[in-house]
């Protein structure tokens, strides 16, 4: 899947983490009209990238400020992968921060 702008350009992948990531570090940057939710975006790139290589996409998530994009994204990036991959996301889920992994879990907990 590729980002799209308010006018509906293709970023190309290759960019779209970086500027999804600038949209969230910098939340005026979007207060000029621009319709971008960096919160949604970064949860949908997340999910694009954890279907095609989950380490990547833990890289990616871990370079977003701590904050609700970042939560979301971890979350919506468990709750899909763990549609193609339940043993992976628990041992992936060792690995993140307890209080993030008590996030992670309860959310996972409560898609079933």
């Amino acid at each position: 899947m590729v980002a799209k702008s308010r006018w509906h350009t293709p970023i190309a992948p290759v960019f779209a983490g970086d500027t999804i990531r600038y949209l969230v570090e910098n939340p005026s940057a979007n207060e000029s009209g621009g319709n971008a939710d960096p919160v949604s975006a970064s949860s949908i790139h997340a999910v694009n990238l954890v279907l095609e290589d989950p380490a990547a996409a833990t890289e990616w998530v871990n370079t977003l400020p701590d904050g609700k994009a970042k939560t979301h994204a971890l979350k919506n990036m468990a709750t899909n992968w763990n549609q193609h991959d339940p043993k992976a996301v628990r041992d992936w889920l060792v690995t993140l921060p307890t209080g993030t992994r008590d996030e992670v879990k309860a959310h996972l907990a409560g898609k079933r």
